[in-house]
């Protein structure tokens, strides 16, 4: 995705960024504005913000956090179910049900999360 920024003049910058890189919860922050907001965002944003959102979950699949490391887990199944969702990619989608699932059954195994205040 290509961030626009601007100097101190006024001088028009551009920035590539990845949303794969900088974790779940900027994506989560990304599909609230999409869904919020993209009629007020120009059509070539909401495109890259689309294939930035698509990067990121793959980027979780491949990964596959395991459902112990709550905080990206969680994320993870978010991020993948939402795109598999809005943009038909099966595989995605199943990965993140499949792995809301895994969190909730280790969650009702214990009455709990196993693991507290992870780093994200």
């Amino acid at each position: 995705m290509r961030i626009r920024r601007f100097t101190a003049s006024g001088k028009r910058q551009s920035t590539t960024t990845s949303l794969t890189r900088t974790g779940g919860s900027s994506s989560a922050a990304i599909i609230i504005i999409r869904q919020k907001f993209s009629q007020l965002l120009p059509v070539e944003i909401q495109k890259e913000i689309d294939i930035g959102l698509v990067h990121a979950a793959k980027g979780a699949l491949r990964r596959n956090v395991t459902p112990e490391y709550t905080n990206i887990s969680i994320m993870s199944a978010f991020l993948m179910d939402y795109v598999g969702t809005e943009f038909k990619i099966d595989e995605l989608k199943t990965a993140g049900l499949q792995k809301a699932k895994a969190i909730y059954s280790l969650y009702k195994s214990h009455k709990t999360f196993s693991e507290y205040n992870s780093p994200t």
